[in-house]
């Protein structure tokens, strides 16, 4: 019975059946294995229960495994020897972008230092934060350059169908981490925010809505255009067939944004706030236009793209201004004098982590590092096997 619900809660996912054991957990490669929480308590009940976790790792990988745990809860490591590390965020989000350096260097490190050690990482579910770090990884250690053909190898991996990273948020920070591994991307721009638009407005409240857009930065809110009370909130009246844009807010005075930014799109409703979609970006990938758009399909939760409330052509739209003349190709030490008085310290030394990891990073083949053996490497046969079925699928279409 427990088996069965176990199964039921994670769907889609490529369970390991061997060995008399039953787990929510997918070697991603060889040396590299996705799973759920290891769990206690009640996790226990419908996650993989935490004996089960340390009995197939000590069976399978005595002393050659260390843990990643991405979940934010913390379980008994004494039942793994200790060897766990932690690096938590919330669930849904993408981390800071230093967090994913720092993870994929001590990954990187575990696995060049012995060919038999293994790296196993959980969240919660083992889906999105696991596959946000995994994919980096798989980056990091050189086998994949593409976040595109990245993220499909892992869902083939750990799904059966369906699935994989989904947030896209999450895969926008998988490019992100991409574009600083292998391009110019040095440091975030600081700029300030001009307006904020949207491209149509919700039928939230028949066709009515009353948007309450926010900003954070480090958890801290640093932007709001909420009211002190509901009816002095604007109502925006939206027929659609326009396709009208809306401004929200033109910033009075000096908001400067750096580093990693989320932003929020509520509803105001007649009870409570409703939320409805959300995204997280980070300053050092906005381009010369200094605008940012996010279309439906851009936006959090995965699922906010099938919302009948909201138009097919609705998005959200930041302007802003350049603060001075620095480019994101730019270390921060290079940055001009007003830069370096606005930076932040701990955004500095984000960067400074950023550039020493990837300074250091060891070189190995990724084959063996990711695959033991260079026979195990099955990235070409699995992308082939995919654009196959892609393509028959396309041309069932087309009849």
């Amino acid at each position: 019975m427990i088996n069965f619900l176990r199964e039921k809660v994670s769907g889609s996912k490529i369970r390991y059946n061997k060995q008399g054991f039953n787990l929510d957990l997918s070697y991603i490669t060889p040396r590299i294995i996705a799973m759920s929480l290891p769990g206690e308590g009640i996790h226990k009940v419908y996650r993989n229960s935490i004996n089960s976790v340390s009995k197939f790792l000590k069976e399978n990988h005595d002393g050659k495994f260390k843990i990643f745990n991405l979940s934010g809860i913390r379980y008994d490591y004494e039942k793994f020897s200790n060897n766990v590390l932690e690096y938590s965020w919330d669930d849904h989000f993408p981390p800071s972008i230093d967090l994913l350096f720092r993870a994929c260097q001590d990954i990187h490190y575990w696995l060049c230092k012995d060919v038999e050690n293994v790296i196993a990482v959980n969240c919660l579910a083992g889906k999105g934060r696991t596959g946000t770090l995994i994919c980096c990884y798989m980056i990091f250690c050189g086998r994949f350059e593409s976040p595109e053909q990245v993220l499909e190898y892992y869902k083939m991996k750990r799904f059966h169908i369906g699935g994989g990273v989904t947030q896209p948020s999450q895969i926008r920070y998988i490019k992100y981490f991409a574009s600083i591994l292998f391009s110019q991307i040095r440091s975030p721009l600081i700029v300030q925010l001009d307006k904020i638009n949207i491209k149509t407005a919700s039928h939230a409240l028949g066709l009515t809505t009353k948007p309450i857009f926010s900003l954070k930065s480090n958890n801290k809110i640093i932007y709001t255009n909420k009211k002190s009370s509901r009816d002095r909130q604007t109502t925006l009246h939206d027929l659609w067939f326009q396709e009208t844009l809306y401004e929200i807010d033109t910033i009075q005075g000096e908001l400067f944004l750096q580093g990693d930014i989320q932003g929020f799109l509520n509803h105001w409703g007649l009870l409570k706030l409703k939320k409805h979609c959300r995204f997280t970006f980070n300053t050092a990938f906005i381009d010369n236009s200094m605008e940012l758009h996010f279309s439906k399909s851009q936006l959090d939760p995965d699922i906010f793209k099938n919302s009948k409330n909201f138009h097919e052509s609705f998005e959200i739209i930041l302007n802003f201004k350049q603060f001075c003349q620095c480019k994101s190709s730019m270390y921060p030490k290079d940055r001009c004098n007003k830069c370096k008085m606005l930076f932040n310290q701990s955004e500095l030394e984000k960067w400074v982590i950023i550039k020493e990891t990837i300074d250091d990073r060891i070189k190995q083949d990724p084959k063996i590092i990711l695959f033991k053996y260079l026979e195990n490497d099955d990235v070409d046969e699995t992308l082939n096997k995919l654009y196959e079925e892609y393509e028959v699928i396309s041309d069932e279409n087309a009849e």
